[in-house]
């Protein structure tokens, strides 16, 4: 969810934090008995602890903090990890219809893909582009994909790429939905429920 701030906030907030521990440990060590100047190695010791601990938080450990602090997945984003029923509303060629399907969400605090598996296809995700929309606050994702038949004869086979745009539900932090269109000129309408 990093790409939701831009890069130059976030480095600017992190050397400033950086600064202010580094700072913090320099005033506060000599009053705990650590004056000699060799020792200020105990300082940069525990800035590259916090160093290592920001790499944790980065990697996995973002989540813990969601789970301890609720009010993080309104106030920045949500967490979307996990598996999801799907049901895709389809129009093509004049006939329209209902597929269902399981997607996979994978999202740590740099990345997000989702991956859409139904009977017939497989959807691995080319980009997806996390945002809040700055009137009501809402957490969505533009979605763009790549989905490849599971046809077994060169005919059968119908890959093709498609773009969506995702809402979460203002009501149920489990449900998204949102329209999706092909470069097949096909359109629909998916609604995702989160599996609990």
């Amino acid at each position: 969810m990093i790409n939701l701030f831009s890069i130059t906030k976030l480095l600017i907030a992190f050397a400033l934090i950086y600064f202010l521990i580094i700072t913090g440990l320099i005033y506060i060590l000599p009053k705990v008995g650590i004056t000699e100047l060799s020792d200020t190695r105990v300082a940069f010791s525990l800035g590259s602890a916090f160093e290592l601990l920001l790499v944790y938080l980065f990697a996995s450990g973002w989540r813990k903090l969601w789970a301890w602090f609720p009010s993080l997945n309104s106030f920045l984003f949500p967490d979307l990890n996990g598996e999801w029923e799907a049901k895709i509303y389809w129009n093509w060629d004049g006939k329209s219809g209902c597929k269902n399907g399981t997607v996979f969400i994978k999202q740590s605090f740099i990345k997000l893909s989702v991956d859409l598996v139904t009977d017939e296809s497989e959807s691995k995700t080319l980009m997806v582009k996390p945002f809040k929309n700055p009137e009501s606050d809402q957490a969505a994702f533009y979605y763009m994909y790549h989905s490849e038949s599971k046809a077994t004869s060169y005919e059968s086979k119908k890959d093709h790429k498609g773009a969506a745009i995702l809402h979460l539900s203002h009501e149920d932090s489990n449900q998204m939905s949102g329209n999706y269109f092909t470069d097949r000129e096909t359109f629909g309408h998916y609604v995702f429920t989160r599996k609990i």
